[in-house]
């Protein structure tokens, strides 16, 4: 049965009653034209499937999302634009998931705000992030989320990145070669834990339009392994819930070039702090509660550097 045309879904309209599931199977490389779907499970598969598009046509996915639950540690693809219909789940439980094309909301740009939330506990690629502009961010739950770059500005989205749990790992291109670091643009919150695994150096940048952000909504904890970080964007808190604290576990150096104020106090269990930036007031505690930690505590294995014109208390 041949798929519905474009002209039969409204820029904002979900996609309604189409289950695509696939199982095992002797067939595992499949192309089409303009696939639609509510959902598409890979439901207790053993084996790898790769779903060709042929990049001039399109995947389209619904509010069901992708359910992808291999019995052992397979490794799948979708290979070419893909288009959201609705905000959605990708549920990744084991194995491997990669998506090598362009993502973006159903008008193919960011305007309808769709966002896909990772959970699972396997892992979710993204192939060509550089050229992904789907309006509602990443909110990354549970696994790891890995992406590559090439030599320019990379954003998973073009909305916030939300940190619910998992992992966020980081490399450039196979073929990029006038650069050696990752720049990624999104806004960030963090509900607690911010792991990122870089392997190359990773630059949480400002976009050039709008508001830039780095918002704690809850006290954080960053683990990092691999090369270091660089922030320019402004680390701030919540103004709902009191202040946070942030505390730092890593192998590497976090340096912060924005001008960050939270409240909380700040712990350096391991790894690098360097507050690069200007105007830093971080543990400067607004309602100071006794015993209190305020300041910078720095573990054995910790380090901090302040820069001029910085009020850091210690």
């Amino acid at each position: 049965e041949s798929a519905p045309p474009s002209s039969s879904w409204s820029l904002a309209s979900n996609i309604e009653g189409i289950y695509l599931v696939f199982g095992n199977s002797r067939r595992s490389y499949i192309t089409y034209t303009d696939l639609y779907a509510t959902k598409i499970e890979f439901k207790s598969i053993s084996q790898s499937y790769y779903l060709d598009n042929q990049s001039s046509t399109t995947t389209h996915i619904g509010s069901g999302g992708i359910i992808y639950t291999p019995t052992d540690d397979a490794r799948s693809s979708i290979n070419g634009p893909v288009q959201l219909h609705a905000s959605q789940i990708w549920n990744i439980a084991s194995g491997t998931l990669s998506v090598n094309g362009s993502i973006s909301d159903h008008d193919g740009s960011s305007s309808l705000n769709y966002q896909i939330e990772k959970t699972g506990t396997g892992t979710l690629e993204f192939e060509s992030s550089s050229s992904s502009n789907w309006g509602g961010g990443l909110k990354l739950t549970d696994g790891q989320v890995s992406f590559r770059a090439g030599s320019t500005s990379t954003s998973l989205g073009t909305g916030t990145l939300v940190f619910n749990g998992g992992k966020l790992m980081g490399e450039l291109e196979s073929n990029s070669s006038t650069t050696k670091e990752i720049k990624l643009t999104n806004n960030i919150v963090s509900n607690g834990l911010v792991s990122l695994i870089t392997r190359s150096t990773l630059n949480i940048d400002n976009a050039e339009a709008g508001s830039n952000f780095f918002r704690l909504d809850a006290d954080t904890t960053i683990k990092m392994q691999g090369r270091e970080v660089y922030v320019a964007k402004d680390i701030t808190e919540s103004e709902i819930g009191g202040d946070r604290k942030l505390t730092l576990e890593a192998n590497t150096a976090l340096i912060l070039n924005g001008s960050s104020g939270w409240k909380g106090g700040t712990l350096v269990k391991s790894g690098a702090l360097i507050f690069g930036g200007e105007g830093n007031t971080p543990g400067t505690i607004s309602n100071n509660i006794l015993g209190s930690p305020s300041g910078i505590q720095i573990d054995a294995t910790g380090y901090a550097g302040i820069g001029v014109d910085n009020n850091v208390p210690g």
